[in-house]
């Protein structure tokens, strides 16, 4: 999965993937490889924002993991547990707008 790095404008900070989970899942895991063209020292941010439904029906949003300080020479894994889950919402944060951010090998496990 590729994901374009926010222009770091004021109006476009983060991106954001979400995805139905629909309670079916206990862990979303990947690897966070960012690739930069002008600047492969930078750095880069994701959290996993999980969505889980409450009794009125409204979405409750909280962390259910979070990736810190990926670099193209030092990839990071991202776990986040997402049992019960309705939705997961993945949030992209660049250092640099020039660059994608690779979620490798992700996976979403049952349990």
């Amino acid at each position: 999965m590729v994901i374009d790095c926010p222009t770091n404008q004021s109006d476009d900070k983060v991106r954001e993937v979400t995805y139905e989970l629909r309670g079916r899942y206990r862990t979303l895991s990947a690897t966070v490889r960012p690739h930069y063209e002008e600047y492969p020292d930078s750095v880069t941010y994701v959290t996993a924002v999980g969505g889980f439904p409450q009794r009125d029906g409204v979405l409750s949003r909280r962390e259910v993991g979070r990736q810190q300080f990926a670099t193209m020479a030092s990839p990071q894994a991202l776990t986040a547990e997402v049992h019960g889950a309705a939705e997961v919402t993945i949030q992209i944060r660049c250092e640099s707008p020039d660059g994608v951010v690779v979620l490798e090998s992700a996976r979403l496990t049952r349990g």
